[in-house]
C-alpha cells in the first residue's frame, strides 16, 4: 500500500508483476504434436499494467537505462550488477511520491481527478491521490480522527477550488469539475455521519441502522444495542423477536438507536462548522504547495 492506494511494482528486471497462464491458442490445437511441443516450452508470461507503467517510468529517463544493452546481459555478474542499479534507481524514484505509480477505480474521486486533469497536470496521479486522501478520508484515510479528516477535507476542497480557477480555461469545465468534487465531499461527510453511501449507484444514502429494503430499523441495529451477536439472531430468530417484543424493548431500543445516530450527526456538523470558521490561509497554502508539485 502507498498512501492508501494499491500499487504493485515487482522488483526484478526485465519482467515485472508476471503471472502464469496455461492458455493454448487455436493454432496450437491444430496439431497434437505441435500442441505437445508448445506445452513443453513452459508457461506464458504477461506483463501487468503496473509493470508496463514501471518500464515506461524508467525508459522516459535516459540516464536510468544507460548502459543496459542486450550483450551486457550475457554476463551474469554484469546482469546482476545492472539489475541492482536499476532497483536502486527505482527505489529513489519511489521515495518521491510525485513519481509513484497510482491505481484508481474509475468511479472514485481519484479516477475522476486523473481524467479531469489530463493534459493539465504532468503528474495527475499524484494530484489525484492527494485530493482523494483529503476529500474522501472515510474511505482512504480512515485511520485519522474525525477532526483530522474534516480538516483535510476542507483543505482539499480549497485546493480543488484553486485548481478549477487556475487550470481550467473553460468556465463550464471548471464548474463541472468542482461540482463533482463537491459531490464526493458531500458523500464523505454523509459517511462520517453514519450514512451508507454508494458512489456509483442510484441508490440514495440511508442511515446505517436502517434496512435498505423498507427503511425500518434493521435486525442488526437492534442486536447491536441489545448486545447480541447477529449470528445468534439468525440461528434463533424466535428467541430474538420474543425478546424484542418483551417489556417494550423494541420501542426503547428504537429510541436509543435513533438518538445515538442524531447525536453523532450533530457532532460531525459542529466539528466541520468549527474547522471551516478557523481554517487559516497559511494551512491551505502549505498543502497547496505540495499539490502543485504535480503540475
Amino acid at each position: 500500500m502507498l498512501n492508501g492506494i494499491n500499487h504493485q511494482v515487482a522488483s526484478g528486471y526485465p519482467v515485472y508483476a508476471t503471472r502464469q497462464s496455461n492458455k493454448i491458442s487455436s493454432s496450437v490445437m491444430e496439431s497434437s504434436t505441435r500442441s505437445q511441443a508448445t506445452a513443453n516450452k513452459g508457461a506464458e508470461v504477461e506483463i501487468s499494467e503496473e509493470g508496463k507503467m514501471a518500464f515506461r517510468l524508467w525508459s522516459s529517463e535516459e540516464d536510468l537505462l544507460s548502459g543496459l544493452n542486450t550483450s551486457a546481459f550475457n554476463c551474469k555478474e554484469t546482469r546482476e550488477e545492472q539489475k541492482r542499479e536499476v532497483d536502486r534507481l527505482l527505489q529513489e524514484k519511489l521515495q518521491d511520491p510525485t513519481r509513484a505509480i497510482f491505481n484508481f477505480d474509475e468511479h472514485s474521486l481519484g479516477g475522476f481527478v486523473v481524467k479531469a486533469l489530463e493534459g493539465k497536470a504532468e503528474k495527475a496521479g499524484f494530484v489525484a491521490n492527494e485530493l482523494q486522501r483529503m476529500i474522501s478520508g472515510t474511505l482512504f484515510n480512515n485511520d485519522a480522527s474525525l477532526e483530522e479528516r474534516a480538516m483535510n477535507r476542507e483543505i482539499g476542497l480549497k485546493n480543488a477550488e484553486y485548481l478549477a480557477e487556475n487550470y481550467f480555461d473553460n468556465p463550464d469545465e471548471a464548474k463541472a469539475f468542482l461540482d463533482e468534487v463537491y459531490r464526493f465531499a458531500e458523500n464523505d461527510i454523509l459517511r462520517e455521519k453514519g450514512y451508507i453511501v454508494f458512489e456509483n449507484s442510484d441508490m440514495k444514502p440511508f442511515r446505517n441502522y436502517e434496512s435498505p429494503l423498507d427503511g425500518q430499523i434493521s435486525w442488526n441495529a437492534y442486536a447491536e444495542v441489545a448486545g447480541i451477536k447477529l449470528e445468534d439472531v439468525m440461528n434463533k430468530p424466535q428467541e430474538f423477536f420474543k425478546l424484542l417484543n418483551t417489556n417494550n424493548n423494541r420501542s426503547k431500543w428504537s429510541e436509543e438507536i435513533v438518538k445515538n445516530f442524531e447525536e453523532n450527526e450533530k457532532q460531525v456538523d459542529d466539528i466541520i462548522s468549527g474547522i471551516r470558521s478557523s481554517l487559516s490561509e497559511s494551512t491551505v497554502n502549505s498543502s497547496l504547495q505540495r499539490i502543485l508539485k504535480g503540475f
